[in-house]
């Protein structure tokens, strides 16, 4: 097909509800530059790119873009955890007693009840910009969350690799461990990567994730969910 070729847009018919407009077909768009955006709350792929095209949108739509969102859902249930970032500069919820010391070593705890969506520290910990750094052997990181997969960016500074333990809910994660993880939740940190945590196959439901280090020098960046 040549950039001379007409391209006929198909009808959008299929769709069983529209939001923030009524219904919109090709006589409606008529003239317009249209795209077409397929989405699902549980993509983590989608939660990245999803302000650049409101951002398109707001910027463009005087000059005639139109953005339509489709929502296609992988799963049966609507995620209700967003990505959380760890470092100061754009963490939010952050439920340890006494809030947060920024750029200096302080020991936190963990709340006798964390809310969904909130996470807490527990340790001695460095509150950095981008990431959270553990002083102590022993501290740990919990959130509470609604998600099928959770995951947690995390980089290591010690010269040798860091055990760590994954709890859910107090609990060995057994079958609902992630990737790097075994059935007992324990796992080395190496590199610095994104790590699979949790992977659960049976009912989402609310969970508390709780992460315990066995040595200093690991860093938390972000915690995904899918």
């Amino acid at each position: 097909m040549s950039v001379f070729d007409r391209v006929h847009m198909p009808p959008l018919d299929g769709a069983t509800e529209w939001l923030n407009s009524g219904p919109l077909g090709p006589v409606e768009l008529r003239g317009r530059v249209v795209l077409v955006n397929f989405w699902t709350l549980t993509c983590i792929n989608w939660l990245r790119q999803e302000p650049y095209v409101r951002a398109w949108s707001q910027a463009y739509r005087d000059d005639g873009l139109v953005v339509i969102g489709v929502h296609t859902p992988e799963f049966a249930f609507d995620l209700r955890t967003p990505e959380t970032y760890l470092g100061y500069a754009r963490s939010v919820r952050f439920a340890s007693p006494g809030g947060a010391a920024l750029d200096e070593r302080s020991t936190y705890a963990l709340p006798e009840e964390l809310r969904l969506n909130h996470w807490a520290l527990a340790g001695a910990w460095t509150i950095r910009r981008e990431n959270v750094a553990l002083e102590n052997a022993g501290g740990s990181i919990a959130y509470r969350f609604h998600a099928r997969d959770a995951h947690l960016v995390l980089r290591s500074v010690a010269r040798s690799p860091i055990p760590l333990r994954v709890l859910l809910d107090g609990e060995a994660p057994g079958a609902s461990r992630g990737c790097d993880v075994d059935n007992d939740g324990r796992g080395l940190l190496r590199e610095g990567r994104l790590y699979q945590l949790i992977r659960q196959h049976d009912v989402v439901r609310e969970r508390t994730l709780e992460i315990v280090f066995a040595e200093p020098g690991a860093e938390a960046y972000v915690f995904t969910f899918g």
